[in-house]
């Protein structure tokens, strides 16, 4: 998500852990070269976050929104780091999320899904607003083109 919100100058966007060479590993040179300032900033700003939040007893409160990775049961490593509005961006696999969704949900403004099963599991499970965004692919690697034969 990261990668998508700055690749290409038009946002600016912070990652939930510092970027290191190893998620740099799958991003071709050009890309690289264009997001550096991003990540760089991004890693700075985390590591204050991280200062802030030992300060503040692990629990900090932001006054811009907070996207929040979540997987299943709800897992998530920013569950103290809450903002203006917050947002669960949810993948699961298996339907044992249903009770950390009855009991978890409602910390989100609202949930967003990478599939309509998400959804509609979580349509049933919880009254905070849920959205389907399909994560795509990058048009840059994978294009349609004529197969040599």
């Amino acid at each position: 998500m990261f990668f998508s919100m700055v690749g290409f100058g038009r946002h600016s966007a912070l990652a939930g852990s510092p970027i290191g060479p190893d998620e740099l590993a799958f991003v071709d040179p050009l890309r690289r070269h264009r997001i550096q300032a991003s990540v760089a900033q991004s890693n700075k700003t985390g590591e204050m976050l991280q200062a802030r939040m030992l300060a503040a007893n692990g629990r900090l409160k932001l006054d811009f929104p907070v996207v929040h990775a979540l997987g299943n049961g709800f897992r998530t490593v920013t569950a103290e780091l809450r903002g203006s509005n917050n947002v669960g961006r949810i993948v699961f696999e298996n339907t044992d999320t249903q009770i950390a969704a009855k009991r978890w949900a409602d910390e989100y403004d609202r949930l967003v899904c990478i599939s309509e099963w998400n959804a509609s599991l979580l349509k049933q499970w919880c009254t905070t607003d849920v959205v389907v965004t399909h994560e795509g692919i990058d048009p840059s690697v994978f294009f349609p083109a004529p197969r040599p034969f």
